[in-house]
């Protein structure tokens, strides 16, 4: 695992869980589709069918007007967002972080609330806009229920957790990282080791490490 590859997309540090046991499906195959499928279509199929993805993931909200499913499609709806202007140089972020700002504004509480605000801080990442990373993630640090991304995980979160056969989940090492990093581009290369020494992950802090002696 590269730390490069840890910080890429909005959804690599909320997704680092997520692959499937079950065989590969394509959105064709169930003329319902549960928002587990969808998850698996966008997160472990990496399916490039955009508008066909956002059609489906709007019916799962219609349809669960207010329920996890309908907070997971809508999630999803910002991932694919993401994926979708990383991909086409004439998209922008701007209808996915509209997505997580609305989920992480009306839906705080739930795990895809908290999920949408760590992809928002991943999105400031990639933007360069490393004072606002460090500021939101600070923040977060402190507001995020991490046992309920972790120990106290709901069964859907759990479902997709097990989905993936490994030990990765969300933690605050997600945020400290970002800290070290983000230190590290502005030049406080004192700050960036604190916080790479406050990472508790054996392989992100190594990684994280070997980055800032690096340079």
């Amino acid at each position: 695992m590269k730390i490069y590859n840890v910080l890429l997309l909005g959804l690599i540090c909320v997704l680092m869980f997520i692959s499937s046991l079950s065989r590969a499906e394509t959105a064709d195959e169930k003329e319902k589709v549960s928002a587990r499928e969808l998850w698996k279509y966008v997160i472990v199929d990496k399916s490039r069918k955009y508008d066909e993805l956002i059609s489906i993931a709007k019916k799962i909200i219609s349809e669960n007007n207010g329920k996890p499913a309908a907070l997971t499609a809508e999630l999803l709806m910002g991932y694919i967002e993401i994926d979708r202007a990383l991909n086409d140089l004439e998209e922008t972020w701007d209808k996915a972080r509209a997505v997580f700002v609305k989920l992480a504004q009306n839906n705080p509480q739930s795990w895809q609330g908290q999920a949408a605000k760590i992809s928002l801080i991943n999105m400031l990442h990639l933007e360069g806009k490393h004072s606002e990373v460090i500021t939101e993630s600070l923040k977060s640090l402190k507001e995020i229920n991490w046992d309920l991304l972790g120990k106290d995980a709901p069964q859907d979160l759990a479902d997709y957790k097990k989905m993936a056969g490994a030990d990765a989940e969300f933690t605050p090492d997600v945020l400290r990282l970002f800290l070290a990093k983000n230190y590290f581009c502005l030049k406080k290369v004192d700050d960036a080791k604190q916080w790479a020494l406050k990472i508790e992950n054996a392989d992100m802090k190594r990684e994280t490490e070997e980055v800032i002696k690096s340079h």
